[in-house]
Formats: C-alpha cells, structure tokens, sequence
C-alpha cells in the first residue's frame, strides 16, 4: 500500500507538473488559439450571433457594435487565414454549448487555394480546441497525414520556448484581463493606410473555389441545416478586391442560393455605407476602426431587418460582459481620439472632460520654456502658483488635483494596478516599468485609463507644440 501510495503521488506531481509546463510554454497567439480558449469561457446558450471566418471577420466585423446598437450578442470565432474546414470544426465545437439564433461565415477564405496552410495558421486554427474527438478531426485534415504526430504531441511545437516566454505566458489572460476578460474575438486595428477605391464591377461572371474550400463550405452549409441553425454567407468590403476574387464569390453565392441560403458580397455596395477608403482600410485586405465601425452599422441595420433577435434587456447579469467589452472599446477609442488632438490648448481642455476613470499626471521637465497654457491650467484646478522648477509633479483624476512631491521612498506617488504599476518620480512617468517621458523643455503630460488599465496618450507641451 506504501509502494501504491507512493508511485500515486509521483504520478501526481508529474502530471501537475506537466499541467504548469503546458500552461507556460503553450502558444497563446490572439489570432486563433486565444479567441478559442476564450469562447469557453462564454456562459452557456448566451450567444445570439456566431461569426466565423479569418481575420477579414475578426477585424471587420465587432461584436461591441452589434451590442450597443442591436443588442445582438455576438462572438468572432475565428482566427488568422481560417481555411474552411477550420470554421468547420470551429462551428462543430461551437454548438457544444451555444445555440445560436444565427451563422455567419465571412467568405474571404474561399479564394485561398490551398490544400494545407503554414505550419502557424495550424497551430493556430487547431490548438485552441478542448481534447476531443472534433479537435482530432480538425488535425487530421489541417495538416498532411505524415506530419500528425507532429502536430498531435504539441508540446514538440513549444517545448523549447524558454527564450520567447514573456510575462503574458505566467499570468492569467495574456497579463491584460481589462481585455481579455471580456473579449469577444475581434481585434480593433488602428492602422489607417490610405487607399484607392477597387474598381471591381460586378458582371456575374464566375470561377471555381479551390476544390477543398468548396468541399468544407458545402460541409457548414449542410452542418446548419442539419442542427437547424440559419446561415448568412457574407463578404465585408476590402480594398484589395479583385476581379478574380469577384468572380469565386459568385460561384459561392451560387452554391449558397441553391442550398436556400442567402449571400450577401457587400463589396458589391461598399458605396452605401459611406466608406471612404482614405481613411478607412487598415491594409489592403482589413478595415482601420473607422472602417470596422462603419461596416458593422450596415452589417447590424441588415441583421435587424432580416432577423428576429431576443431581447436581453432582462437579463443585464447574464450578458455583463458583452457591457463590459463595449466599454473597453468605448474607452479605447475615446484614448484613439485624445491621441490624435495636435492643439496644446484643446489638449489641456480636453483633460478636464476625461472623468474619474483616468489619471492625468503633469511633471515639468528639468527646464521648461514657455509654459503658461499648463500654468493656467494648473492654476484653475485650485493649485495657486506652480513653482516654475523640478521637484514636483501633479495628478489630476475627475476634477480634483493634487501636486506631490519626493516621498522618503524617493518617488512622488504611485499606484498599483494588479501586477503593475504607475510610478512618478523625477526622472519620469512609467507605466509597467516604460518611462512615458517624452522631453525635458516642457511639461510632460501623460493619461492613463484605468478602466482598460493602459497609457492612453503621452505628450510633452512646450509653447503651444505638442510632442508624442
């Protein structure tokens, strides 16, 4: 019994062991695995609307949008250049343990003519999956048959990660829980590239979809039938459009109609929704977040008119976090906007509307040329007469200010927030150990949210310049 006993707890830490080794050195990449992972933690039968595809879904298609605006509660199930039969054990898992009132499958990746992707888009499209049946499946076909084992055993694939394990990989939700832990799959880029319009016309002319994406795309036609599910097959606008492209989604709208299902390329009426591809492509194939913003408007106005949604105004527990990741957005583009803002004195003005989610703080630098828009400002705040020399720093949150100066521990003041911290001290403003300092002649300005626990903008005002 002894012996048993000890050979049980052995195999006990051995396996605890493992569990923390896997923990630490598994792939936790955003574009695939994470947005799996995370649709676990997805209450039970709460979302309305799965949205499947490749990055053209999950950075074109926000889910916060369709809350705010249509009280559709919806995920981006999808990750980096999703082939088709990805989406397909995606969606096979998905049904586990949501019932929702409707699919859609952006169709971008139905142009990608490929039998196999790269060894990452595998890692990345497989792995988030829970040990089962459908994730064997979605192995077998996502990599040639001499290289399963390859993939299966993945502790080959990131065994030797010691040089690229970053703090992210210890700590819970990728070490940003004011995101991840109300994330509904979709990536805001903030990228603006401008481009020109594509000048794709619409002909109806056709060309064949690469055999196996047709394949898989049959195969989640027919899987929705089969569980009842309504399926909307839908193409978002991109910049990159090209006529070859054009003509493979006709061939799937064809497919799609003749299955009953109806299929929407609204590169076909980009115009309608008042893009104007100056501002609102990230790259050629993705929209920036002006772009997203719009496109999702249109995509929810269709979904209202063509769909019959639950009301979850009953049920504001249930759906907290759909709540909580539109405020993360709303807060990340109010930090967009402030960034953006090149006048010091609509700056300055700017900070008095911010509310009590941010901290302000203002630090002169060692010499401070022309400052009288940031004396003003100071003054008007209730501080009297700012001493024109170093030595001090001042924190403005709401409408309160307070000037700090060295403590015995040799900062100006500081606040934790979870594992990190905000620090000011005479030789700048850092943020997780980043100094935020951007020059010495001036007043150093910097603004941190912390709802979405971040740096929303860092700016040195001299005169009437501003520096980032």
């Amino acid at each position: 019994m002894k012996r048993f006993l000890y050979f049980l707890g052995l195999a006990g830490m051995l396996a605890v062991s493992l569990l923390g080794f896997r923990r630490v050195f598994s792939f936790k990449y955003g574009d695939g695995i994470y947005s799996v992972t995370t649709f676990y933690e997805q209450e039970e039968d709460s979302v309305d609307l799965l949205i499947l595809g490749s990055s053209h879904a999950y950075q074109n298609i926000n889910p916060v949008i369709l809350w705010k605006d249509a009280g559709i509660a919806a995920y981006d199930l999808c990750g980096s250049i999703t082939p088709l039969w990805n989406s397909y054990y995606f969606l096979k898992e998905a049904v586990k343990t949501q019932s929702p009132r409707l699919v859609i499958l952006e169709a971008y990746c139905l142009t990608q003519p490929y039998e196999y992707m790269d060894d990452s888009r595998i890692i990345k499209n497989v792995y988030g999956l829970k040990p089962s049946e459908n994730k064997l499946d979605a192995l077998k076909v996502s990599a040639p048959e001499d290289r399963w084992v390859e993939f299966g055993l993945e502790y080959i694939q990131y065994h030797n990660r010691y040089s690229a394990l970053e703090a992210a990989d210890f700590r819970p939700y990728q070490d940003d829980p004011a995101f991840y832990s109300s994330w509904k799959g979709f990536g805001n880029n903030f990228g603006v590239i401008p481009y020109e319009a594509p000048q794709v016309v619409n002909d109806g002319s056709t060309a064949p979809i690469y055999p196996k994406q047709q394949e898989y795309y049959e195969k989640i036609i027919a899987f929705c039938k089969e569980e009842g599910l309504p399926l909307l097959v839908v193409v978002s606008p991109y910049a990159g459009y090209t006529q070859g492209e054009m003509q493979v989604y006709n061939t799937a709208k064809q497919i799609a109609q003749a299955a009953g299902v109806p299929f929407v390329n609204f590169n076909d009426d980009y115009n309608e929704m008042g893009l104007d591809w100056s501002t609102d492509a990230a790259d050629p194939n993705h929209f920036s977040y002006l772009g997203n913003k719009k496109f999702t408007e249109t995509l929810g106005e269709y979904l209202l008119e063509h769909y019959t949604w639950e009301d979850h105004s009953a049920e504001r527990e249930k759906y907290a976090s759909w709540d909580a990741a539109y405020d993360y957005y709303d807060h990340s583009m109010r930090n967009k906007a402030l960034s953006l803002v090149t006048d010091a004195a609509t700056y300055l003005a700017t900070l008095d509307f911010l509310g009590e989610e941010y901290i302000v703080i203002l630090e002169p630098g060692a010499t401070f040329g022309a400052w009288d828009l940031t004396k003003t400002f100071i003054q008007n705040h209730g501080i009297g007469d700012p001493p024109e020399q170093g030595g001090q720093a001042w924190i403005l949150q709401g409408q309160t200010m307070e000037t700090v100066t060295k403590t015995p521990y040799g900062y100006y003041w500081a606040q934790r927030f979870g594992k990190n911290e905000l620090v000011v001290d005479d030789s700048g403003i850092y943020w997780n150990r980043k100094n935020y300092k951007k020059g010495d002649n001036g007043i150093n300005i910097v603004v941190f949210d912390t709802r979405n626990q971040t740096v929303a903008d860092a700016v040195c005002i001299t005169e009437n310049t501003i520096v980032r």
